[in-house]
């Protein structure tokens, strides 16, 4: 397997970098367990076959230019033959500000971006030259976001500075701390996040202090002993119950486990 992370060019809240992964025939079979990121993602499966991507049993199965929403769990990466993948990672309220499009209506699903917005498909699917590397690709992304108009109202505003602070935070917050810094009901704030990001504030809360824990984790700067005081985690069981909730998995059984690509894109 072969895995290239790609930084913006220059430095920016739209898109949060670029991963070129390369699933190659001495590598199968495979079956990856990935743990979402907070993210959401542009995906580019360079094959004449569909590959599979299975969210809580369901499974949708895509070649070409995908959209996936958030996720508030892992999911499976299964695919059907040896393939390369470009996926762009986003900043969570991204893909609302270019398409206008609620958020919600694609968590936990991969989905051929034309059927969610043909018109962002027409833009970029000409940007996926087979014979462009990872990086040119990238650059030629980040041009185009740069230059397509984006939505820009009070309450998109509102939830980029609950991000913000959320992410500043590590996901050590709550939504009551998070409504000290806003001028908005907590069920506004619920609504219009859930709208623009794809899942509650709590959700994200949760999903994002998991994930900041995990990259700590495969960093090598905490252990999990650690991680219960760091993370607020009241003690092991509380700490057992997140890792299964998001991992489907005991941490016993997931530090047995080659994870190999969760490590990669959690610690380049």
């Amino acid at each position: 397997m072969k895995f290239e992370r790609i930084y913006c060019h220059r430095p920016n809240k739209l898109i949060g970098s670029f991963i070129e992964v390369q699933i190659e025939e001495n590598d199968f079979p495979y079956v990856v367990d990935l743990l979402p990121t907070a993210q959401s993602h542009i995906i580019y499966f360079f094959s004449d076959v569909k590959h599979e991507i299975k969210i809580n049993n369901k499974s949708f199965f895509n070649k070409g230019l995908v959209i996936s929403g958030q996720s508030y769990r892992s999911y499976q990466f299964i695919p059907k033959k040896p393939v390369r993948v470009f996926v762009a990672n986003f900043s969570a309220t991204t893909l609302h500000k270019v398409l206008g499009k609620q958020m919600s209506s694609i968590t936990d699903s991969h989905i051929p971006l034309s059927e969610f917005c043909n018109e962002f498909y027409e833009q970029i699917n000409p940007l996926f030259n087979p014979d462009k590397t990872a990086k040119e690709i990238a650059l030629d992304f980040e041009s185009l976001m740069y230059d397509l108009p984006k939505i820009d109202n009070k309450n998109v505003n509102y939830v980029d500075i609950a991000v913000d602070l959320i992410h500043q935070k590590k996901g050590r917050i709550t939504v009551d701390e998070l409504l000290e810094f806003l001028t908005i009901s907590q069920k506004n704030l619920e609504i219009q996040f859930k709208k623009i990001v794809g899942l509650t504030p709590l959700k994200y809360i949760k999903l994002y202090r998991f994930w900041h824990l995990m990259k700590a984790y495969e960093s090598n700067k905490i252990d999990f002993n650690q991680a219960l005081e760091f993370y607020n985690y009241y003690d092991l069981s509380h700490f057992n119950r997140d890792f299964k909730l998001f991992m489907k998995i005991k941490p016993s059984e997931y530090v047995k486990r080659d994870n190999f690509l969760i490590r990669k894109y959690l610690t380049i």
